[in-house]
């Protein structure tokens, strides 16, 4: 979908939801990743929970719930920032 809201792709996925700069999330077997206007998965599925970009970055959670569980940002290559 683009950001007029017409399909212009539409991947295999269970979700496409929150758009922010530039980047969808979405969601595919209970994992969130981030897709680009063109249908292009840029962040693969793999986080528990995900915000979306705002300023460059996106808030996300691996291993919810879990005594491991971590919370951080990431940019828009998926890079964690520290």
């Amino acid at each position: 979908m683009n950001q007029d809201g017409n399909i212009i792709h539409a991947p295999d996925l269970d979700e496409i939801s929150n758009f922010g700069e530039g980047l969808f999330i979405i969601l595919n077997k209970k994992k969130y990743g981030f897709m680009d206007t063109n249908g292009n998965i840029v962040i693969p599925c793999q986080y528990d929970a995900a915000d979306y970009f705002k300023e460059g970055k996106a808030f996300v959670t691996t291993n919810k719930g879990k005594k491991d569980e971590k919370k951080f940002y990431i940019d828009k290559s998926g890079k964690v920032i520290e």
